[in-house]
């Protein structure tokens, strides 16, 4: 599509969608797009060196799916040149696809290295799948995830595992649940700490899973009024009120305790059989 013919494509679209000024700004950023493309497709017909700065400036003006679609034929047409991309193309490729909210195409595209000649950092990877969480596309984040592990000069960062373990913990099966752990523990043989955040979502995960053991693991050593709430449920899983009841009564000395956690409590005080008035009284105090 030429950029004339995009222009009056992205313009008529936009009136339909958001009035004339709308359609107009569009159009203008639509022709930016097609006219740098058709710039590119001329030079690679005529086998003619093309910067990587002008394939850079494309993908930093695609604002829609179309204009991310003519960047991918740019990219596989750059491939194809004589041209060498810069360092920063597979970054600035990533941030593209999420911006037009297609990070599907640039996994697609990062996994055929051949025909494209992708290689995005680990921010890039990590930026991909925030945008799969986003979209709530959990088995697409794990993918990528799983690509970025594939690659050797890529180590994934904590912000990497805690996407990853995120993703798993929110599909809420077993199996996810379990390979959860098993990141979790990779991590530790990687020595890289994890995210205070992850620990909580493991902890989560664990008592959803009726896993009380491996949920007071996780919040070992935290000191949040969530960490708190965490290792409260899971003692009421395991059955050990009196633990429960302890921990709250000296949890809430520093935090607030929430009315459903305080119900939840005198419900394990009376399954206990510990006098319930006196513990009332001695949370109250």
């Amino acid at each position: 599509m030429t950029g004339w013919n995009m222009f009056r494509f992205t313009f008529v679209r936009g009136l339909k969608t958001g009035g004339a000024w709308k359609a107009i700004r569009a159009a203008k950023e639509a022709k930016v797009v097609g006219e740098l493309f058709d710039g590119l497709q001329a030079k690679f017909d005529s086998r003619l060196y093309v910067k990587a700065s002008q394939l850079n400036q494309l993908l930093d003006n695609c604002e829609t799916t179309e204009d991310f679609d003519l960047a991918v034929k740019a990219v596989r047409g750059f491939r194809k040149s004589l041209s060498k991309p810069r360092e920063s193309t597979g970054s600035v490729f990533v941030r593209a696809s999420c911006r037009v909210g297609a990070p599907e195409k640039a996994l697609e595209i990062i996994r055929d290295k051949l025909q494209y000649g992708i290689f995005p950092t680990r921010s890039g990877f990590n930026m991909i799948m925030k945008e799969f969480l986003k979209l709530k596309d959990y088995d697409n984040a794990i993918r990528t995830f799983d690509q970025m592990i594939e690659n050797d000069e890529i180590k994934p960062s904590a912000q990497s595992y805690h996407l990853a373990i995120q993703a798993l913990c929110m599909k809420e099966t077993t199996d996810d649940y379990r390979r959860a752990i098993q990141l979790a523990k990779k991590s530790s043989k990687d020595s890289i700490k994890l995210l205070e955040r992850t620990h909580h979502c493991l902890a989560a995960a664990a008592c959803r899973q009726e896993d009380p053991d491996t949920c007071i693991e996780m919040i070992a050593g935290l000191y949040t009024q969530a960490a708190a709430g965490l290792e409260i449920r899971a003692l009421t899983v395991k059955g050990d009120y009196e633990k429960a009841i302890q921990k709250l009564v000296d949890v809430s000395v520093n935090f607030k305790t929430p009315a459903k956690t305080l119900d939840g409590l005198m419900k394990a005080v009376e399954e206990s059989g510990i006098d319930s008035l006196k513990t009332a009284l001695h949370l109250s105090s």
